[in-house]
């Protein structure tokens, strides 16, 4: 019985260790190495697809590196090179049996898609997890596939993935205000909302301001200090702000300096 215990403890402690790795470094020409490890992960570009296979039958076969708290694993990362602003589209084909989750990530491997990551139960086929229409910026992004335990590995069974990136042909959303927030010293306005990130004009009663800028897909900010201010007369007066993107779609909200005030709609 104290054999077996042993012999139990040992396994456990073996395990850890071997699975406990860490990303090194996002090497320069975007190969991830693993420390301690051996393996480089190569680029993959937009319009490409990485083929690979992992063997769960085990432990060789599995390339895992701690992830955040010792509870979740990351199986096989990719460096993703976006080389424009714009729309993407992710996909994993997975067949075999294991518990996994689909993320993408930025190179510091915080998750950007929490809510939207593929989850399947072990034991069945996976189908196809994918995310459309992604919007993200020009830079460098992590694929990966997770594991909610170490203990998958050793389950007897191959895994094969297929992942691909391309660039996505979704439509222009029109741009939509939900917010306006005034911030001084110097005066700037900072409109939140969805789909901005293809706005490329603003008006101002009418006549064009260029000087603003994109935030992301949410915030749009609009400087100009006194010269902006100006544009808005503290005389309880409303004044249209409009945002049109590259398609021409455009949302109109009216701005009330006096009340600090806004609401949807033009004359």
């Amino acid at each position: 019985m104290r054999k077996w215990f042993f012999f139990t403890i040992a396994l456990i402690i073996f395990s850890v260790s071997t699975f406990s790795q860490s990303i090194n470094e996002v090497e320069p020409n975007g190969c991830i190495s693993l420390v301690d490890g051996n393996d480089q992960y190569q680029t993959l570009y937009p319009g490409t697809t990485l083929f690979g296979s992992v063997s769960t039958s085990d432990t060789e076969g599995c390339l895992y590196f701690e992830y955040s708290d010792g509870d979740e694993y990351i199986e096989d990362l990719y460096a993703v090179e976006i080389p424009s602003d714009g729309y993407y589209s992710l996909s994993l084909f997975f067949s075999g049996n294991i518990d996994l989750d689909f993320f993408l990530m930025d190179e510091d491997l915080n998750v950007l898609n929490p809510d939207d990551c593929g989850s399947y139960n072990c034991g069945v086929t996976c189908g196809v997890p994918e995310m459309m229409n992604i919007y993200l910026s020009q830079g460098r992004y992590i694929l990966g596939i997770s594991v909610p335990t170490v203990y998958y590995c050793f389950e007897t069974f191959s895994s094969n993935y297929v992942f691909s990136i391309s660039n996505s042909s979704a439509p222009l959303q029109r741009p939509y205000v939900t917010s306006l927030a005034k911030a001084s010293n110097p005066f700037r306005l900072l409109a939140f909302g969805k789909n901005l990130s293809n706005v490329t004009k603003v008006y101002i009663s009418g006549s064009e301001w260029i000087n603003f800028k994109l935030s992301g897909d949410e915030l749009i900010k609009v400087k100009g200090g006194n010269s902006l201010k100006s544009k808005f007369p503290k005389d309880g007066s409303w004044v249209p702000i409009t945002f049109v993107n590259s398609s021409n779609q455009s949302t109109t909200i009216l701005y009330n300096r006096l009340y600090n005030m806004w609401h949807e709609g033009g004359f």
